[in-house]
C-alpha cells in the first residue's frame, strides 16, 4: 500500500476528534512553507474546540494528540516544541 493510500484509509477510519480537527483545518487554515511559532498545538486544539461548538452548537473535547494526528494526516510540516508541551506547525492564519 502506498503512503497516500494508507493516509486515505486512516482518514476514513479515524475518530470524531480527528475528523473535527481535519474539518477545521480544511475550512479555517492553510499550509505555509515555514513553521508558525505563534500557534502551538495546545493553542490550536482549543481553537478547534471553540470552532466546533460555534458551528455545531455543542462542545467537543479535542485532545492534543488528535490535533497533531489531523495536522500530520493533512501533510503539514511540524516541529516538536522543546519549551512547551506539543508542537508547532506550518499553518497559516484563518482564511
Amino acid at each position: 500500500m502506498s503512503f497516500e493510500a494508507g493516509r486515505n484509509e486512516l482518514k476514513s477510519s479515524c475518530g470524531p476528534e480527528i475528523r473535527a480537527a481535519i474539518e477545521y483545518l480544511r475550512e479555517m487554515k492553510h499550509p505555509i512553507k515555514t513553521i508558525n511559532y505563534k500557534q502551538t498545538s495546545w493553542w490550536l486544539k482549543h481553537e478547534v474546540g471553540k470552532w466546533y461548538e460555534e458551528k455545531y452548537g455543542h462542545h467537543m473535547y479535542i485532545s492534543q494528540g488528535s490535533l497533531v494526528t489531523a495536522v500530520l494526516m493533512l501533510g503539514y510540516k511540524f516541529k516538536p516544541s522543546e519549551v512547551v508541551p506539543g508542537a508547532y506547525f506550518a499553518v497559516g492564519n484563518i482564511r
